[in-house]
């Protein structure tokens, strides 16, 4: 067992009331309880629901429903129990975030804002994690059930973005998810799609390094690790634009390769050489299949290769390169993306991102994905 979850399966137990104060000696303990081996953390949250009342997610009385309450910070962004537990404790906590507005900054209170209308706004959405970060508000938002799906697709975003565009990635994730179950044939639940905004990407200053990256390298490993628990036998695709592509070659680097199937790096900020040297032997082992795309319009991908990260990932041997200026996919005349943008600036048809539906590299994606599940 883990030294801080015995330590809460007992307070839940005897005395739920010191659980605050207990968790208040560790202010950042929510940024950290998800690098908690997933197994470890199963076992914790199965002592407690086996003496509870209730059915995952809806637990109305017994230690799990304690826990939710005391602990929602915890069990929120506890990595390795249900996807369904996970939700409710972070819906308790949005709540109360919320409703605590006056400790917030206003961004992040508008920012959670846009957490909770992405929650009333698709039914089966599930809040896998939510905590603070500096003051700055992270969370991740699953459309679909990642415990039950078929396919587990996770969204990554680039540099100087956080949830205020949580909108325009909770669309696009939605998107994947309709259209690929469409193109496979497969009920809408076999798809769960992530909008994940679990780190700070930083400044275009800042990403001509590899701090961010180290960071949120090992946020997403936890959360990996956690869906690869729940769900062995699904197929896990990570999608990395921009500086989450260097992010993505730190979380190979580090070993995370094994809990991916495939890895689409669009738009790359560049990975470092130990990086692009890794991915390159996952390749030769057939750990996951990797992708990689960049528009020849694209004229700030190669400007964040000119750093600590300098290579290209359609270099990497072993590399599925396609297109983004505009081809056939699948019967469909795809058009070019436009500029960097990961997403049609409003108002702008005629500059579409990397995640237009129009385009090529959207297309493509989407048919990659489809093929998978």
């Amino acid at each position: 067992m883990h030294p801080l979850l015995d330590d809460l399966d007992r307070l839940i137990r005897d005395d739920p009331e010191r659980v605050p104060a207990r968790l208040a000696e560790q202010p950042d303990l929510a940024q950290t309880v998800g690098l908690i081996d997933p197994a470890t953390a199963s076992e914790h949250w199965a002592l407690l629901t086996a003496g509870s009342a209730g059915s995952a997610g809806h637990w109305n009385a017994g230690p799990a429903r304690a826990a939710i309450e005391a602990a929602p910070e915890v069990y929120g962004n506890l990595n390795g129990i249900p996807a369904d537990d996970k939700d409710a404790a972070c819906r308790i906590l949005l709540a109360r975030m919320l409703a605590e507005g006056a400790q917030l900054s206003t961004a992040a209170h508008e920012q959670l804002g846009h957490v909770a209308a992405e929650l009333r706004r698709a039914a089966r959405a599930h809040l896998l994690s939510l905590f603070l970060d500096g003051g700055v508000p992270r969370a991740a938002v699953s459309f679909g059930d990642p415990d039950a799906a078929r396919l587990i697709v996770v969204l990554a975003h680039g540099i100087v973005t956080d949830l205020d565009s949580l909108p325009q990635w909770s669309r696009t994730a939605r998107r994947i998810r309709s259209q690929v179950a469409e193109g496979a044939g497969v009920p809408r639940d076999a798809v769960a799609a992530i909008a994940w905004f679990g780190y700070d990407s930083g400044t275009h200053l800042t990403a001509l390094g590899t701090a961010h990256a180290t960071v949120g390298a090992a946020r997403l490993a936890g959360l990996l690790a956690g869906i690869r628990h729940r769900a062995p036998r699904a197929h896990v695709a990570v999608v990395a634009y921009s500086y989450s592509s260097t992010m993505a070659g730190e979380l190979v680097e580090a070993g995370g390769g094994r809990l991916l199937d495939a890895l689409f790096s669009i738009a790359s900020a560049g990975v470092t050489t130990e990086a692009a040297d890794a991915i390159e032997a996952d390749l030769y082992a057939r750990v996951f299949r990797f992708f990689a795309t960049e528009s020849a319009d694209d004229g700030v991908a190669p400007l964040g290769r000119m750093s600590q990260h300098p290579v290209d990932p359609r270099g990497i041997p072993g590399a599925v390169v396609y297109g983004s200026d505009g081809g056939p996919v699948a019967g469909t005349n795809g058009i070019a993306t436009v500029g960097h943008a990961s997403h049609t600036p409003p108002g702008t048809p005629e500059e579409p991102g990397y995640f237009d539906p129009r385009t090529e590299s959207f297309l493509y994606l989407v048919q990659m994905l489809a093929e998978s599940v």
